[in-house]
């Protein structure tokens, strides 16, 4: 009878949300093919994982199309990005919640978050957030609770929430990662309570350090989480 109840419970919840997967990009002339290579992996990536026509949010070009369009039909100009800012994490928030505006995505709907020149050496996080509708949250905390925000997934609602309650212009001039803010904001909610977050030991991503369009002198390295 317990089984059955989770059962119906979990029907529910797949009813009442969506999962839906966003990509930031960025693309620049430092490092260009570098970049166009890597976003390439990770929506080729994406499309044998089940997911081909992910959002994506481009955050320096003002206007498309460009080679985005080849991989998703939900391809966004953001307008928010300011070049002023030296916090990188800030104005990827910026034009993330941006985007979610544009897309108009259901306050329940899941939202999986990828900075897509990041990739997937898996498809353990995908199904992991498809398996567990009554989760809130996803993250990879470090010993801190600071979340690697190169990919998390959580609840729209909230990460409107999060990211409209962010100081941006203070923030996007300082050296403070996003990764404080959405730790911060996430040991929040939990404490608050009627939240629930499922750690996860590993997000199977995989992160090359050279390409960094703020980090020009990053060392060619490969680093996984």
């Amino acid at each position: 009878m317990k089984q059955l109840f989770i059962l119906l419970a979990c029907t529910i919840l797949c009813n009442a949300q969506q999962i839906r997967v966003i990509c930031t990009a960025a693309i620049t002339p430092n490092y260009a093919e570098l970049r166009r290579s890597q976003y390439t992996e990770t929506f080729t990536l994406l499309a044998r994982y089940g997911y081909s026509n992910p959002y994506i949010v481009e955050a320096l070009l003002k206007k498309g199309p460009c080679f985005l369009e080849d991989f998703s039909s939900h391809v966004f100009y953001a307008t928010t990005n300011n070049p002023t800012y030296i916090n990188n994490g800030i104005n990827e928030a910026a034009t993330l919640l941006e985007a979610l505006y544009h897309f108009d995505f259901a306050d329940e709907d899941m939202i999986i978050k990828f900075t897509g020149r990041h990739q997937l050496t898996s498809d353990y996080f995908l199904r992991l957030v498809e398996e567990h509708p009554e989760y809130d949250a996803f993250v990879k905390v470090n010993a801190d609770g600071n979340v690697y925000t190169l990919g998390f997934a959580m609840r729209c609602k909230y990460i409107k929430e999060m990211y409209e309650q962010l100081p941006f212009e203070q923030l996007g001039k300082a050296l403070r990662p996003i990764e404080y803010d959405v730790g911060d904001y996430i040991k929040a909610k939990v404490k608050q309570g009627n939240f629930k977050v499922y750690y996860v030991e590993k997000l199977h991503m995989k992160a090359h350090l050279k390409g960094s369009s703020t980090a020009l002198q990053a060392p060619d390295v490969i680093k996984y989480y």
